[in-house]
């Protein structure tokens, strides 16, 4: 594997880890900075559906975290391996750079409607702050999709 895609797997591994810690553990600051109106300031069975979701968010990016994780480390423990190996692997790795991309890219998709409304000015609409902390996520997220992206489509290339 080279440098370029160790330093992906490595992204990821860093950004899915922090967004699986921020959303489970950190999940009822979460829900307190960034959700608003009825749902923050009404009874807590408004509050703890926001709640267990946040922290199935962070579970679903713990396993991206985690399958990262566990490719870059078999690559740091075992780098000379049967050219057959490295063949497969190479498969599988554009497949992990793929999902992982649209990992990344669904923050946005899901988040469309914010952000237009965030470009429009008008986000009194919506039941949630678009702090600076969003905007560095959305930032992050994107960027790290075109990387994945990239990875993908430099394998895909070697490979044909």
């Amino acid at each position: 594997m080279d440098a370029f895609n160790l330093t992906v797997y490595s992204g990821n591994v860093a950004w899915f880890g922090a967004a699986s810690w921020y959303f489970t553990v950190g999940a009822r600051p979460f829900v307190k900075r960034h959700v608003i109106g009825e749902v923050k300031t009404g009874p807590a069975s408004l509050r703890e559906p926001v709640v267990y979701a946040s922290r199935f968010l962070g579970g679903m990016n713990s396993a991206m975290a985690l399958m990262s994780f566990l490719r870059l480390w078999s690559e740091i423990v075992n780098r000379s391996r049967p050219a057959e190996e490295k063949k497969i692997l190479k498969e599988a790795d554009s497949q992990v750079f793929l999902s992982s991309s649209l990992g990344h890219f669904s923050q946005w998709v899901f988040n469309v409607v914010p952000f237009i409304l965030f470009m429009q000015n008008r986000l009194d609409e919506l039941p949630l702050r678009f702090t600076n902390q969003m905007k560095l996520i959305f930032g992050l997220d994107a960027f790290m999709a075109v990387l994945n992206y990239a990875a993908f489509k430099r394998i895909r290339k070697a490979t044909k």
